[in-house]
């Protein structure tokens, strides 16, 4: 916001969360779950950081398949460093490998949403066992 924005960024930005729509209804399972008591700190963050790894694998797909052929056939000259970042082309094979290429907490705040709203939610409703929820 505020900022010039290449197209390709653009794109990549709004196609990202496009594809983490198509994943609205694995949150909505995973929060239901985790207020259910149904799930560890690490199985709600860990099952919504996969649904983010899902995205991120699904948007490097449509640039192989529609987005380059497209800027091929129409001449667009991609910016530099402008699709390795945005249509995550760096993104490895396996999730496990993804997330800890994550080092400086990206994607702690599945950790600190349970911590802040599930774990008040569960005490209110005499749910919260800290031996199973609290979990690491």
């Amino acid at each position: 916001p505020g900022q010039n924005q290449t197209l390709g960024k653009m794109w990549s930005s709004a196609v990202y969360e496009l594809m983490n729509l198509t994943n609205a209804g694995g949150f909505l399972r995973h929060c239901d779950d985790a207020k259910q008591g149904k799930l560890t700190r690490t199985e709600y963050a860990e099952g919504n950081q996969r649904l983010e790894y899902n995205a991120c694998v699904a948007l490097k797909n449509f640039y192989h398949s529609t987005f380059k052929p497209w800027a091929e056939t129409n001449g667009y000259e991609p910016a530099r460093g402008e699709l390795g970042e945005g249509f995550y082309l760096w993104i490895p094979e396996s999730y496990e490998a993804w997330i800890a290429s994550y080092t400086d907490g990206s994607y702690d705040y599945f950790y600190d949403y349970f911590d802040k709203t599930i774990v008040p939610y569960l005490e209110k409703k005499g749910r919260y066992n800290p031996v199973k929820h609290a979990a690491n």
